[in-house]
């Protein structure tokens, strides 16, 4: 009986160990594989990722022969690593994979793999759910992280060694969000935003195509000191011309001890001055005069209630 599981044992590794290459047959034609050192330009970044997965798309009739699942994938380190590929043309894609809130989908198309993030966590802040569901008619996301990518739509492979240096760039918009002139800060317990008109999911592969319409949530720190609220996150990309203008506003939801209000800001004016080619979002509103003290106290509680929120109304400046 031991030595019949010990056959099964083995049987199992063996299928196991075949069901998981891209190849038919790892030790076909072995001499036009070539061994390819991969490494990175990371001059086009703000910030080097971890790691980053590199797929390989067979472009030529002998290698899509030979790699059935249509595609080779590759999970590198940043400062590079050596790998082995048949010889011939393919497509090519990567991008970072160290991210915690993107999600990369239909990997196995060069031309249609995309990048998303989930449905935020709006349990976190459920006492605004029903405030939010007023002022956005669009999904709430989470933004993503800062994500790199780079692509290509011929990439040679031959000879027994080559070199491959991939050029990564952002694929995401920084936005840094600023509002000043905010006394009573030392009250607050806990800021977060909300930012409508933003692009839910970017394809990895096209440059600069992005689709479907969202809001995100992101959390605000605060200086008590000088007065001034703060946040910096990424976004795919900004959509000025939308049609539905009421989602170009951002919405501040402050909590104190035993209150909480909600600040709506127009950011038309701003959404008009985004172009595409812009990587940095600046949201800088200048003094706002808001004096949360005169919101102290009011009713105490964390009910699902529009009511509860008291609305501020200011004109604000950028």
């Amino acid at each position: 009986m031991a030595i019949f599981a010990a056959i099964v044992c083995l049987f199992t590794l063996t299928v196991l160990s075949f069901a998981s290459c891209d190849y038919k047959d790892l030790e076909e034609d072995m001499s036009a594989r070539t061994q390819i050192h991969l490494n990175f330009d990371w001059n086009k970044v703000d910030s080097i990722p971890k790691s980053m997965r590199v797929i390989f798309y067979p472009d030529d009739s002998y290698l899509k022969s030979i790699i059935e699942q249509g595609y080779v994938t590759f999970d590198v380190y940043s400062s590079g690593m050596d790998v082995a590929l048949p010889s011939g043309t393919y497509k090519m894609t990567a991008f970072n994979n160290d991210t915690e809130h993107v999600f990369v989908n239909n990997q196995i198309d060069h031309n249609g793999i995309f990048a998303t993030t989930s449905a935020s966590l709006t349990r976190t802040i459920v006492d605004a759910e029903t405030l939010l569901d007023s002022i956005y008619s669009q999904k709430i996301l989470d933004y993503p992280d800062y994500m790199v990518h780079t692509s290509s739509e011929e990439v040679i492979i031959k000879g027994d060694q080559q070199t491959l240096t991939l050029t990564p760039d952002s694929m995401v918009v920084r936005v840094d969000f600023k509002v000043n002139g905010v006394t009573g800060l030392e009250h607050v317990q806990q800021i977060k935003a909300v930012m409508g008109n933003i692009a839910g999911k970017r394809f990895v592969t096209p440059d600069d195509v992005v689709q479907d319409t969202c809001a995100v949530l992101f959390d605000c720190g605060w200086d008590a000191d000088n007065n001034s609220i703060s946040a910096q996150f990424h976004v795919w990309s900004v959509l000025p011309n939308y049609k539905e203008q009421d989602g170009q506003k951002l919405t501040l939801l402050i909590w104190m001890k035993d209150s909480k209000v909600y600040l709506p800001i127009d950011l038309t004016d701003i959404y008009r001055g985004f172009r595409k080619s812009d990587l940095v979002f600046d949201i800088n509103i200048k003094d706002t005069n808001i004096n949360l003290n005169e919101f102290l106290p009011a009713q105490s509680g964390f009910e699902i209630d529009i009511t509860e929120w008291e609305d501020i109304r200011i004109d604000v400046n950028f």
